[in-house]
């Protein structure tokens, strides 16, 4: 049950959240997640040390650099769709090559 929520502004870019919610769980074992709507929550099961606030604080501060880590890995829906198509496309062209089928036939089995 959350009982402590943590509310920080959003950025005028992308980020990635799935990132900083990983790393905010392990700053406190109580960290039970985010959630977003006007603002990104971090949720809490007990209410965080002020160190661990602070350092949820600043990482977030941080990222107010685009360039910063958790900025740059940030994958919109779209370019994962992109990415795991390309795969798809990629391991079928590979497999028919190994196999002497068309990528067609391939795709066949597949369904």
């Amino acid at each position: 049950m959350v009982k402590f929520n943590m509310e920080l502004q959003w950025k005028e870019h992308a980020v990635d959240l799935e990132a900083f919610c990983i790393w905010a769980k392990a700053q406190d074992a109580n960290c039970c997640g985010t959630s977003a709507d006007s603002k990104l929550t971090v949720h809490f099961t007990e209410e965080p040390s002020q160190e661990v606030k602070d350092a949820i604080d600043q990482k977030w501060e941080d990222m107010d650099d685009e360039e910063h880590e958790m900025c740059t890995s940030y994958q919109s829906n779209a370019d994962r769709a992109a990415a795991k198509a390309a795969a798809k496309t990629a391991a079928i062209a590979a497999l028919a090559t190994a196999s002497g089928l068309s990528q067609d036939q391939i795709n066949a089995l597949l369904l």
